[in-house]
């Protein structure tokens, strides 16, 4: 005669193999996608707003690129040569079959004029570097490492806590 399992037992691996499912598509696939939502809107709401183009104090912009960008219209601050790279920022998952979620600006994206606008992205980011001396041609003016800063203090930890509820009530039903 064989071993009868215990029904308590069963019950209890049951529901852990429920909880387990619950983790799994609450940490990958939602809780992420929140996240990327939610940091998504922060970088367009500090877009903007300019949100921070006066803490840096950034020097005004040299060259030619300050007559380009007048002939644009009214200055619309940093960042915006006009609304592409604004446009651009997306939430879509990890790219080459990862997991999970990610905002920012896809690989290929391309401006009005067809060109790469994520290498404008980067510029503002991290700057530019002259060849030859290594003095500054653009200053960096970044607006992703601050709104992941940002980010990473508050929501994420919001977002984190709301999933650790919801993985909690799958518990206790």
């Amino acid at each position: 005669m064989g071993l009868m399992p215990n029904k308590g037992l069963q019950a209890f691996l049951n529901k852990l193999a429920v909880l387990q499912t619950k983790v799994k598509s609450e940490i990958e696939n939602k809780m992420q996608f929140r996240c990327a939502v939610v940091f998504r809107n922060l970088v367009y709401q500090a877009l903007v707003s300019q949100k921070y183009a006066s803490s840096e104090a950034y020097a005004a912009y040299k060259g030619r690129y300050p007559k380009q960008k007048a002939k644009r219209g009214p200055d619309m601050g940093f960042w915006r040569y006009n609304s592409d790279l604004m446009r651009a920022i997306n939430v879509f998952k990890y790219p080459l079959g990862k997991k999970g979620w990610v905002s920012g600006v896809p690989l290929g994206s391309v401006n009005s004029d067809g060109r790469d606008i994520t290498k404008y992205g980067l510029l503002m980011e991290y700057g530019s570097v002259a060849i030859g001396d290594g003095s500054r041609v653009q200053e960096p003016r970044a607006l992703w490492k601050p709104t992941t800063n940002d980010f990473a203090k508050k929501e994420h930890i919001k977002i984190g806590l709301q999933s650790l509820r919801n993985i909690a009530t799958t518990w206790r039903s």
